[in-house]
């Protein structure tokens, strides 16, 4: 049998003989048996998924040495350079900053993230990967977990600007009035007072309502009487 400029030889017939025909080594199947070479190892014709022939010895076959014609290398490469073309990014800073707080318990952010168990999923510990499912960072922006109790997944990050994050800090506080619910950030925002303001008025007690709705007190100047002149 004939493959382009390949032809199928018969295998020998020795008791040690090893087949590989109509196996599959990674991306690569068996199509048959092609001889030998001066050192007597068996060289095969195989069939790569992406369609192309590729001729491999048996012992690289079977070690694991050869695994495709060739694209599955160029791929990786491919990755390489991309990844090496982020690597000054913010984007590339980010996810490195990610791992580090996240896996490095020398890292200052540890006893915040990994230190509670915030970890990265296994996909993204592949900048490759990370970059693909996030996209470049834009910017002004940092990335963010939408929970902060779960890791970072692609369906849990997003890309945040700054008050966006300051909004979803664990330890803020959220009043709820009018059946809306916001930050003190962003309520003090909204009625036009001070945040110092707002938060002293939740730290002394008042109710939500009151907090929210109590005008500001305007002070007004001091006058001073002026000493009247002349004799009573």
């Amino acid at each position: 049998m004939t493959y382009e400029n390949f032809t199928i030889v018969e295998k020998p017939r020795q008791s040690n003989f090893i087949d590989l025909e109509r196996q599959t080594f990674g991306m690569l199947s068996v199509l048959g048996y092609l001889g030998s070479d001066i050192q007597r190892n068996a060289i095969w014709l195989c069939q790569c998924e992406c369609g192309q022939l590729k001729v491999a010895l048996r012992r690289y076959l079977q070690n694991g040495i050869t695994t495709s014609c060739g694209c599955q290398k160029a791929i990786k490469i491919g990755n390489s350079k991309r990844i090496h073309g982020q690597s000054d990014s913010p984007t590339y800073g980010s996810w490195a900053m990610m791992i580090q707080r996240c896996t490095n318990p020398k890292n200052i952010g540890y006893k915040d993230y990994g230190g509670r168990g915030i970890t990265v999923c296994s996909r993204w510990r592949d900048f490759a990967n990370f970059f693909e499912d996030m996209g470049e960072r834009p910017e002004g922006t940092t990335i963010d977990r939408r929970d902060n109790t779960l890791g970072y997944t692609p369906e849990n990050c997003y890309w945040a600007t700054n008050e966006e994050q300051a909004n979803n800090k664990r330890n803020n506080h959220y009043l709820t009035f009018n059946n809306k619910t916001q930050t003190i950030a962003q309520w003090a925002r909204e009625i036009g007072i001070r945040l110092y303001t707002l938060h002293r008025r939740i730290q002394n007690g008042w109710t939500t309502e009151r907090a929210l709705t109590q005008p500001l007190r305007i002070l007004r100047p001091r006058t001073t009487s002026a000493p009247l002149s002349g004799t009573p």
